[in-house]
């Protein structure tokens, strides 16, 4: 009877070590699937502006315990270069990809994914494949925004130049949409600054028509189009309105000195940390969900310094 007691025991105990054991591994397989080393590849050469961005993917990476590795281009723009990027990434191990696309028709058909569903998230700005989700404020309506407050502020008669810089990015061609289709409700002198071929930055362009034109008002529509601008009536000393949509320190440096009149800028921070979540499969953001997390604010010389706008605009400063 002792012996039949015993022998039941042991058996208990074995099956109980098992479970522990299937429990375990079942446990570690999980994990083992979740990606735990990611890549964020960013277009432009500095990871400077990428400030805010880069603090909100670094907080969800270390709240869901994932290493981060963040790679930038030598340019803005070459889109192949950022092919190249994401390929040798996934080759040395990454188990999912950050992307800020460089241009939004890149072509990632070229690139060996381990498998089907390797994960891959844009945030900032996008690629033309419905399988690749955006973590994004909204476009359209900043550059809606954006156009407010030059129609709040500025003459009818006033001629306004809109720099035409990177449209190969969906942001910066949503953004244009936006401000022009509201704006031509109001102003009708336009004119409008395009890089030329073989041109290495908009600066060129801007210097060459803030002599050839009068214009009144220049609106840029990212970062650094913004700066260029900036560049450009400080070499040139021209006085010219600027509005603009950026959140770049130099931007921000000339808004607070006075220069640049107004900026729309989103939250990059929510963005970063919304696309590590989203990445690793921690959350499911619908369109709704994400308008209201992602956040984007107008602001100028007066507003600069109000708490909300402190905490994106200065990450670093406690």
């Amino acid at each position: 009877m002792r012996n039949k007691r015993m022998i039941l025991i042991a058996s208990g105990v074995a099956i109980a070590f098992l479970l522990i054991a299937v429990s375990i591994r079942m446990y570690s397989d999980k994990k083992v699937e979740e990606p735990k080393y990611i890549s964020a590849i960013l277009y432009g050469n500095t990871i400077d502006r990428w400030d805010s961005l880069k603090q909100g993917i670094e907080q969800a990476g270390k709240d869901y315990g994932a290493e981060i590795n963040f790679v930038v281009m030598s340019t803005d723009t070459n889109s192949e270069e950022q092919l190249s990027l994401i390929q040798r990434e996934i080759d040395n191990g990454a188990e999912g990809i950050i992307l800020a696309a460089s241009d939004s028709d890149m072509d990632l058909s070229s690139i060996s994914f381990p498998s089907k569903d390797f994960p891959i998230i844009c945030v900032e700005s996008g690629v033309n494949d419905q399988r690749i989700n955006l973590v994004s404020a909204d476009n359209y309506t900043m550059g809606e925004s954006l156009a407010l407050e030059v129609i709040a502020q500025e003459s009818p008669i006033a001629k306004i130049a809109i720099v035409m810089d990177n449209q190969q990015r969906n942001s910066v061609k949503e953004r244009y949409e936006g401000f022009y289709n509201k704006v031509v409700e109001k102003f009708y002198n336009f004119t409008f600054w395009r890089r030329e071929e073989g041109e290495s930055r908009p600066m060129i362009s801007a210097q060459r028509e803030l002599v050839a034109e009068a214009v009144d008002v220049v609106v840029a529509l990212d970062n650094t189009s913004l700066e260029a601008v900036i560049d450009a009536t400080l070499n040139l000393n021209k006085k010219v309105k600027i509005y603009g949509i950026a959140n770049s320190d130099k931007a921000v440096y000339y808004l607070d000195t006075g220069r640049i009149k107004n900026l729309v800028y989103q939250d990059e921070f929510s963005i970063g940390y919304i696309g590590i979540e989203s990445l690793l499969g921690k959350e499911n953001y619908n369109e709704k969900e994400m308008s209201n997390y992602i956040k984007y604010h107008i602001v100028n010389d007066e507003t600069l310094y109000l708490p909300e706008n402190e905490r994106v605009l200065f990450p670093f400063v406690k």
